[in-house]
């Protein structure tokens, strides 16, 4: 039988997402990898504009100041085939929208998500939230950076990130 609308399923894989809900919760092996919370988006206030404060106040670049939490108003199973499965999920506030593609493939451990953002916002960020972690490996142009429990928060990622705790090693 085909798992439920909102559901994609591959080997030890398994997303999930709920109309209505606030997040893509990803499993691995029964396991939620982002400790239950999922992989939301926000919004948070940013007085100081797309250039920031030129004077590198922590103020500037950690903003806080939550604005809102998007939902997911429209959700639809797209593919449901052997090689590969495909969910789309439509997240939006009251301004701004995310549009979700979310794959899974056959025999492949991975998740890939692509994100289309429609930005009618002004003076906000969009952030991609997850669980708090020890430390994330980000991948930069360049290479990969590992930020650790004292230079982690509001930083740019590139194509992936692997979120670890003290007893884990990316």
């Amino acid at each position: 039988s085909a798992p439920a609308e909102g559901t994609l399923l591959s080997g030890k894989i398994r997303v999930e997402v709920s109309k209505g809900g606030n997040a893509i919760h990803i499993f691995r092996n029964g396991r939620e990898i982002f400790g239950g919370h999922g992989l939301r988006f926000a919004t948070t206030a940013d007085t100081h504009g797309p250039w920031g404060c030129l004077k590198e106040k922590p103020e500037a670049f950690l903003c806080r100041e939550r604005v809102e939490t998007w939902t997911v108003k429209e959700l639809r199973t797209l593919e449901q085939g052997p090689e590969r499965a495909t969910l789309r999920a439509l997240f939006a506030g009251e301004k701004s929208s995310v549009e979700t593609l979310i794959h899974l493939y056959r025999e492949r451990q991975a998740v890939d998500i692509e994100l289309r953002i429609l930005w009618n916002e002004v003076m906000t960020r969009l952030r991609l939230a997850t669980r708090q972690a020890d430390s994330v490996l980000y991948a930069v142009s360049g290479g990969e950076v590992l930020r650790g429990k004292e230079t982690l928060g509001d930083v740019p990622g590139g194509r992936y990130l692997i979120l670890n705790k003290d007893s884990e090693t990316p």
